[in-house]
C-alpha cells in the first residue's frame, strides 16, 4: 500500500521494537506514520478553487462599479503647472514688478493660485449673476456721490499750502468801500514770516489772528453796503414821493408787514398739523393736528393761549365766525364730531364747548356762512356723502341740524359758502364740484364736471360771487366763473401743478385778487389774474412777490397800525 506522507527508511523498518509497535498497534493498523489526509481531498480542493475564483470575480466587479479599476500613477494637472493670468505680465526675464500701495480688491485677492477651472467656473457664474441682479443706481446716490465730490475737491484745495496768507488772499480779491476800510485791512495784515522756521503753534497763532481779522473786515464790508443801500434806496423813495403823491406810510411800518409775513409761529403740537386759521383780529390763530387738540397761538408772541382737547381722533379742519356772530371756533374730527367752541367771559381767550354735533363717520370740512348771511349757519362735509348744515336759532338757544343726505357719491372732502350766504359749494371723491341752493330745502344748481380725481378743497371768493377755485388729486387746479346770474352754467380756466406736487387747499386773498395754492411738495403758490383782459391766470414769481411785500396795500398797513396800538 503506498503511504502519504514521510516515511521510515526501508533498512529501519524490520529494527523496529516490538514493544513499541505492540504499544501503538492499539491505536492504528495502518502503516502511515503522520496525519493522515481526508479521504474526500479532491473533493474539497475543487470546491475550494471554485469558490477562490468566484471571490475574484466578485471583486473585480466591484472595482468596476466602484470605479476603482486599475490606480493611474498620481501626477500634477496643467493648470497647476501654469501661471494665473494676471500674474504672467510681473513675471518673465524683465525686473520684477512689485506693488506696494494702492491695491485693489482683485490685487489683494491671493485666490488665483489655487483655484481649479472649477471653482473659476463657478466665480465667473456667480459674478455674471450678480451683475445681472444689479439694480440701477439711484440718482439721488448719483447726485449725493457728485457733490461729496466738489465738496471734497474744495477741501482739498482749502486744505492745500499757501504762499499767501488768508488776510493778503481777500485784499487782492476785494475792493474797499473808502480809505477808511483801507486803513483797518492795513493796521491787521500780518507779516508772515518764512514757514520752515515757524513752528506748528506759531502757525496755528497766525492763523487764527488772520481769520479774526477776516470776520471783522467782512462785518465792516457788509455793514458799509448796508449803509450805501439804505442810502439809495431812501433816495429813491424820495424821488417817487416827490412825483406820485401817495399815502404817508413809514418804512418802519412796511417792514412790520413785511416781518408779520415771513413769522414763524410755534403751535407746539405733538403731530401733523392739518388745518390753521387766524381769528378776524389777525392776532390769535387756531390750528388742529393729528394729536387730537386745537391750540390757539398768539401770533405776535408764540405763546399758546388755550387747548381744546375734546376730540378722541385726529382733527382735520377749524374755522372762525365773523365777528356779528360772537367769538365762535369750529372744529371738525375723524371720530365723528363738529364742535363749536365760545370764548368765555374776560380776555385769556378760553374756550369751552358750546355745541356738539356726532355724525355717524369723520367731518373732513366745517366752514362758517360770511357776515352778510341772514343767520349763522355752519358747514360740515362727512365722510359718508352727507353735508350737515347747523343753523343757529334765532333766540340763540341751539342749533338746527339740515342735512343734503347724498350730496356726493363717495365722500364729501370739502364745503365752502358763496359770499351771499344763500348757496354752498361742495367737493367731493366722486370728482365733482357741486353748487348748492338755500330754498324750501337744498337743492342742486350745477354740477361742474371738469377734475380727473379726487376733489381735495373749493373755496368761493369772498368778494365775487360768480367766482370760486377747486384743486384736485389730478394735479390740476381750476377758477369756475359763472356765464349767467342763475349760476346753472359755468366755464373754468385750467392751471397745472405737476411741477410743484398734488394741490392740497386753495384760499383767496381778503380783496379777491389772489389766490393761495399749497401742494404737497411744501410749497405755496400765489397765482393772480392778468389784467390784459385774457382771463388767464398765471404763477407769481418771487421777484414779484417780494414787490408786492414791499408795496403794501395801505389797508395792510393801517391793520397793523391798529393791532400795534
Amino acid at each position: 500500500m503506498s503511504s502519504i506522507g514521510p516515511q521510515l527508511p526501508p533498512g529501519l523498518e524490520t529494527k523496529v521494537d516490538d514493544s513499541a509497535s505492540d504499544s501503538d498497534s492499539g491505536e492504528s493498523d495502518s502503516d502511515i506514520i503522520g496525519p493522515k489526509p481526508p479521504s474526500s481531498f479532491e473533493a474539497i480542493s475543487s470546491a475550494s478553487s471554485a469558490a477562490l475564483s468566484i471571490e475574484r470575480r466578485q471583486l473585480v466587479m466591484k472595482r468596476k462599479l466602484e470605479d476603482m479599476g486599475e490606480e493611474k500613477p498620481q501626477g500634477r494637472e496643467t493648470w497647476m503647472l501654469e501661471l494665473p493670468d494676471e500674474k504672467r505680465s510681473l513675471l518673465g526675464l524683465g525686473p520684477r514688478k512689485f506693488k506696494t500701495k494702492n491695491l485693489t480688491d482683485k490685487d489683494k485677492d491671493r485666490s488665483c493660485w489655487t483655484d481649479t477651472p472649477a471653482d473659476k467656473a463657478r466665480k465667473e457664474k456667480d459674478a455674471d449673476h450678480t451683475e445681472k441682479r444689479k439694480e440701477p443706481p439711484n440718482p439721488e446716490d448719483i447726485a449725493a456721490s457728485a457733490r461729496d465730490k466738489r465738496l471734497q475737491k474744495i477741501a482739498d484745495k482749502c486744505n492745500a499750502k499757501r504762499t499767501e496768507s488768508l488776510l493778503e488772499l481777500h485784499k487782492r480779491g476785494i475792493s474797499l468801500p473808502d480809505n477808511a476800510a483801507a486803513e483797518k485791512v492795513s493796521s491787521a495784515s500780518f507779516s508772515e514770516s518764512d514757514s520752515s522756521s515757524e513752528d506748528e503753534k506759531a502757525k496755528r497763532k497766525r492763523r487764527r489772528k488772520e481769520k479774526k481779522a477776516l470776520k471783522k473786515l467782512k462785518k465792516e464790508l457788509k455793514k458799509c453796503e448796508r449803509e450805501e443801500k439804505g442810502k439809495k434806496s431812501k433816495s429813491r423813495v424820495n424821488e417817487k414821493s416827490k412825483k406820485k403823491k401817495k399815502s404817508d406810510v413809514t418804512p418802519a411800518v412796511t417792514e412790520r408787514v413785511r416781518e408779520m409775513l415771513a413769522k414763524n409761529i410755534e403751535t407746539a403740537h405733538l403731530d401733523a398739523i392739518h388745518d390753521v386759521k387766524i381769528d378776524p383780529s389777525g392776532t390769535v390763530l387756531a390750528s388742529c393736528s393729528s394729536d387730537g387738540s386745537v391750540r390757539l397761538t398768539d401770533v405776535q408772541s408764540s405763546r399758546v393761549l388755550d387747548v381744546l382737547q375734546i376730540h378722541t381722533a385726529p382733527v382735520w379742519s377749524v374755522s372762525w365766525a365773523p365777528p356779528v356772530y360772537g367769538n365762535l371756533l369750529a372744529s371738525g374730527s375723524y371720530c365723528g364730531k363738529a364742535v363749536i367752541w365760545s370764548s368765555l367771559p374776560g380776555p385769556n381767550w378760553k374756550f369751552s364747548p358750546l355745541y356738539e354735533y356726532q355724525h355717524g363717520c369723520s367731518v373732513n370740512c366745517v366752514a362758517w356762512t360770511p357776515a352778510q348771511a341772514k343767520c349763522a349757519s355752519l358747514a360740515a362735509a362727512c365722510s359718508d356723502g352727507v353735508v350737515a348744515i347747523l343753523n343757529r336759532r334765532a333766540d340763540g338757544s341751539g342749533f338746527e341740524v339740515d342735512k343734503i343726505v347724498g350730496a356726493h357719491g363717495v365722500a364729501c372732502a370739502a364745503v365752502s359758502w358763496s359770499p351771499t350766504g344763500e348757496e354752498l359749494v361742495s367737493g367731493g371723491f366722486d370728482n365733482l364740484v357741486k353748487i348748492w341752493r338755500r330754498e324750501k330745502s337744498w337743492v342742486d344748481v350745477a354740477v361742474l364736471n371738469g377734475h380727473a380725481g379726487w376733489v381735495r378743497d373749493v373755496q368761493w371768493c369772498p368778494v365775487n360771487n360768480n367766482t370760486l377755485a377747486s384743486c384736485s388729486d389730478d394735479d390740476q387746479v381750476k377758477i369756475w366763473e359763472a356765464s349767467d346770474p342763475s349760476h346753472a352754467t359755468w366755464t373754468c380756466k385750467t392751471i397745472d401743478f405737476k411741477d410743484k406736487g398734488t394741490p392740497w387747499h386753495v384760499s383767496w386773498s381778503l380783496c379777491g385778487t389772489l389766490l393761495a395754492v399749497s401742494s404737497g411738495e411744501g410749497t405755496v403758490t400765489l397765482l393772480k389774474k392778468s389784467t390784459d383782459g385774457s382771463g388767464e391766470w398765471f404763477h407769481i414769481s418771487k421777484s414779484e412777490r417780494d414787490k408786492m411785500t414791499a408795496k403794501s396795500s395801505s389797508a395792510d398797513v393801517a391793520h397793523v397800525q391798529a393791532m400795534q396800538q
